[in-house]
């Protein structure tokens, strides 16, 4: 069952084409990878489904009234809060009871290896950890589908890990997740769905199962000889 659905969108900044006739449909319970250059699009397609940014053409549509989350590629926490304070703001905004409150917070800083950070001001975090706590946040609203962009930039092995975990947890309880990343080796290991975005169209959606060397395909389907994997 499809939970968001993209009609032949179109947007450009200024006289810059951005997606042309940009079509694809998202079933519930699935993981998306969006892989494509520097440029090809695959932020502002996020902003556009999150309504930041308004289509100039098409339709986008979702589905049974779903709950969303969007963990940017940077920013998003309050740097000069500690990260139990943090927590509890995003727990305040979704109206989550104080009881419940206080067994959410120490259950998922424990489940992501932050319960020893908590009182530490969210500046002295390494990157890794920042990204956990978006994560963190981004899931208190119990959310239907959940945008990421760029999850593993910069992360640190033992992040990766956990985030490769959760996301693949998140999806066997039917959420539906939607990536941009230049990570192969991430790609590889949660996305069931893969979209290679070359000038404003999707050139290449296809099955995870079905691909054999992702690299060559983004190569071939982006015009390009290498790939580096930031």
């Amino acid at each position: 069952m499809n939970i968001l659905e993209v009609k032949n969108m179109s947007f450009s900044f200024k006289n810059n084409c951005v997606f042309k006739d940009f079509s694809m449909s998202f079933e519930k319970g699935k993981i998306f990878a969006l892989l494509g250059h520097n440029g090809a699009g695959k932020t502002t397609f996020i902003r556009l489904c999150l309504g930041l940014l308004k289509e100039q053409k098409g339709k986008i549509l979702y589905f049974d009234n779903p709950n969303i989350s969007y963990v940017p590629d940077r920013g998003g926490l309050f740097e000069f809060l500690t990260v139990e304070q943090n927590l509890n703001i995003f727990l305040k905004l979704n109206k989550v009871g104080d009881v419940n409150k206080r067994e959410y917070s120490e259950k998922i800083l424990i489940e992501w290896g932050l319960l020893n950070k908590k009182n530490t001001q969210v500046r002295y975090l390494s990157m890794g950890q920042k990204q956990r706590l978006s994560l963190i946040v981004a899931e208190v609203n119990d959310p239907d589908i959940i945008f990421l962009d760029e999850p593993s930039s910069s992360i640190d092995i033992s992040s990766q890990e956990l985030l490769n975990h959760h996301m693949k947890k998140l999806r066997d309880e039917g959420k539906t997740i939607i990536l941009s990343s230049h990570d192969i080796q991430l790609i590889e290991n949660v996305a069931d769905t893969i979209l290679v975005i070359n000038n404003g169209e999707i050139k290449y959606v296809e099955d995870i199962s079905k691909i054999i060397n992702l690299t060559s395909i983004y190569n071939h389907y982006t015009n390009e000889d290498t790939y580096e994997n930031n």
